[in-house]
This record gives structure tokens, C-alpha cells and sequence, in this order.
């Protein structure tokens, strides 16, 4: 009797050609807005001025291209488009990189990729997020946070971060606890 084997790249590969379809397909659409949305994010962001800093987390799973970055508590976006309603949509190619307050978020992107579980390295930082030259609130963007994943866009270059390995298996719990006895300033 034989026996039917799924190739798990093969299902990964369907499912990002998917993705890819729909999403160049939305490119006039966010073309079109991106203009307006810059404008009006900018006009919020220049409103608020008083401090509040929060921690932010960031789960790098260790086949993401700049995983060697996160090992030294660098972050590095890819660079391209400054539309923050277009990286929330996918569209990763730009002068963001994604962080959470949650850190079961984190911890869900820090130990998962495109294959499944693994290890990874959770970064964690200090931020004012009100800096409007910094620090862009998703739910401030248009239709806000649909994934419900606590997100905050940070510009550029990020260092100095907390490194905390983990790994599968690990508990976020305990990822929690580690971060919440150590001094971050």
C-alpha cells in the first residue's frame, strides 16, 4: 500500500504564488492612496508630543534574512515604500520593520516560519511611541489593526536592542518572565 507524501515546500510555494497574484494586483489601488495616507499620518504624527515609552517586541526566526543582524540586537528593514498601510498588507519592502506589545506575538515570530516551528531570537527595546520620526501605530492607518498583532512600524535602522534567545518548545511565559526581570532602559 502506498502511502501519500505532501511536500511541504510545494504547498508553501501554491500558497505564496497566491499571495504574490493578489497582491500585485492590488498595486494601482495602494499607488493611488499611498499619497494620501503619507500626508495624513504625518499630520497625526505631528500632533502628539508628549513621551511614552513602551516596551516593543520583535521575533526573528532564525531563516530570516537578517537573522545575524538580530544575534547582535541590530534590526535592519529591507528598504523601498514609506506606506505604512502597504508593509501591514505584506508588502515587507519597505523603511519598516514590524514590533509588538504583545509578546505572545513576538513569540509566535520568533519560533515559526514559512515551515513551522523553530528557534529564533525575541528583540526588545525601549521605545518613545510618539516619536513620529520613529515610530508609526498601526491602528492609525486605514482600517487599522486587522490582524489584531499590537503592531508598531519603527523607521530604519534599529540598535541596541535586548537580545532572548529561544526555542522550540520554550513558553512564552517564561520569555515574559526573563524580560520582565531584566533591567531595560
Amino acid at each position: 500500500m502506498k502511502t501519500l507524501s505532501i511536500n511541504p515546500k510545494l504547498i508553501f510555494s501554491g500558497i505564496l504564488a497566491t499571495i504574490l497574484v493578489i497582491f500585485f494586483s492590488q498595486l494601482d489601488f495602494h499607488d493611488t492612496v499611498e499619497k494620501q495616507e503619507t500626508k495624513t499620518s504625518t499630520t497625526t504624527k505631528a500632533r502628539t508630543a508628549t513621551p511614552n515609552y513602551q516596551l516593543l517586541y520583535r521575533g526573528v526566526a532564525e531563516s530570516h534574512v537578517h537573522f545575524h543582524l538580530a544575534e547582535r540586537g541590530r534590526v535592519k528593514p529591507y528598504g523601498g515604500h514609506n506606506n505604512p498601510r502597504r508593509h501591514r498588507d505584506g508588502d515587507n519592502h519597505s523603511v519598516f520593520t514590524s514590533w509588538t506589545t504583545d509578546v505572545k506575538t513576538a513569540f509566535y515570530y520568533g519560533t515559526h516560519d514559512e515551515f513551522g516551528p523553530c528557534d529564533g531570537i525575541i528583540l526588545v527595546k525601549l521605545v518613545d511611541i510618539n516619536n513620529p520620526d520613529l515610530v508609526t501605530d498601526i491602528r492609525t492607518v486605514k482600517d487599522g489593526d486587522v490582524y489584531r498583532e499590537y503592531e508598531y512600524l519603527l523607521t530604519g535602522d534599529i540598535k541596541g536592542c535586548f537580545i532572548f534567545p529561544v526555542f522550540m518548545g520554550d513558553s512564552w511565559k517564561e520569555l515574559e518572565r526573563k524580560v520582565l526581570n531584566t533591567s531595560i532602559k
